[in-house]
């Protein structure tokens, strides 16, 4: 058992888990704006600046985050074939209208 790529497999996966969580919040304050803004008896028209950019900058948390998933998940498994551990698998979803 290579000893030093378990170590590394472990934080990678506590990273992972981090990385997950926060991006998990990011998602549920974007929810939450989305739910504010089209609950409003005013209509779609009425979109502040403010707002749309609020939401802009947690679409971009969320997309970063989704880069560093993915950079950590390939380290990881990098080294699950090291250490003889199962890897990671990031289901990719494809938005289809």
């Amino acid at each position: 058992m290579d000893y030093e790529a378990l170590g590394r497999y472990t934080a990678g996966l506590e990273a992972l888990r981090r990385l997950e969580s926060e991006r998990d919040r990011l998602i549920v304050k974007l929810m939450d704006g989305l739910r504010r803004i089209f609950g409003k008896d005013t209509g779609i028209s009425r979109f502040y600046l403010i707002e749309i950019l609020s939401m802009r900058e947690l679409i971009n948390g969320i997309e970063s985050l989704n880069y560093e998933i993915g950079k950590v998940a390939t380290e990881v498994n990098y080294f699950a074939d090291k250490c003889e551990k199962p890897k990671i698998n990031l289901e990719v979803v494809e938005w289809k209208d």
